[in-house]
């Protein structure tokens, strides 16, 4: 008798003990992983507790889950008919099989945060340098519109090089790069089409539309569009608050 009262005392202490531990709240992730990768996996911590809010922006709109970001994409290009999706994964995370009942088949999927870019419009240096990853820019379309103090020092380091426009690609040096994505501003869909290839090679791409924005504050908030590839969005958040004030 005594050694099962004692046995149901140890179960009892055990449950509790598990019953516990199901309770304690996950550990509270501070700030967005800009750099690596996570190491352990848990299903209960929210990866990106920095999160873009689009407030004025039409063309795009961002979701939130807790180790990856779903990104709509409405208008690539004006009258294009045709939106984007995309997941961004925590890397180190697994990836969603189903977001909200849907199959993840025909997203682009990318893991988060990207360590190399290639932009293909230099007026998307700025947001790059803005955020604080210039550094992760590895190639750009001409040399001769790069404005930027920073820009132009990465090109005499020989850290950036030339890889053409849309309608004339260096897909070869693309490819021998190896970008985790290429960014771009399409006016048609053959401008898409130059770099839809290369996603056969494991590269993937996204289109700017922030042109196509109505309002100044619009345009201004692609800014954290960008961000979110790189997990920077308090960065972004930070300077579009000052931006909007400023304009207010």
């Amino acid at each position: 008798m005594f050694r099962r009262i004692l046995f149901c005392l140890m179960m009892i202490a055990l449950l509790a003990a598990s019953a516990a531990a199901q309770d304690a709240p996950s550990a509270v992730q501070a700030a967005n992983i800009s750099d690596g990768c996570v190491t352990e996996y848990d299903a209960s911590v929210d990866y990106f507790p920095h999160k873009a809010t689009v407030s004025n922006a039409e063309g795009f709109a961002i979701s939130y889950y807790n180790n990856y970001k779903v990104i709509l994409i409405n208008q690539p290009y004006l009258n294009a008919g045709i939106r984007f999706e995309y997941v961004l994964v925590q890397c180190g995370t697994p990836l969603p099989e189903v977001i909200q009942g849907v199959e993840t088949i025909g997203f682009q999927v990318i893991e988060v945060p990207i360590q190399s870019v290639v932009t293909l419009s230099p007026t998307l240096l700025f947001n790059l340098e803005t955020i604080g990853e210039l550094d992760a820019l590895v190639a750009t379309d001409d040399f001769d519109f790069v404005r930027s103090e920073a820009g132009r020092a990465r090109i005499d380091a020989g850290e950036m090089v030339e890889v053409g426009s849309p309608g004339n690609l260096d897909s070869t040096l693309l490819q021998a790069l190896d970008p985790d994505l290429i960014m771009l501003t399409a006016f048609s869909n053959a401008d898409l089409d130059a770099v839809s290839l290369l996603r056969n090679e494991g590269i993937a791409y996204v289109p700017i539309g922030d042109y196509l924005e109505i309002s100044p504050l619009g345009r201004a908030e692609w800014i954290k569009f960008i961000s979110a590839f790189f997990n920077r969005e308090a960065e972004a958040n930070a300077f579009f608050s000052e931006i909007e004030g400023v304009y207010r």
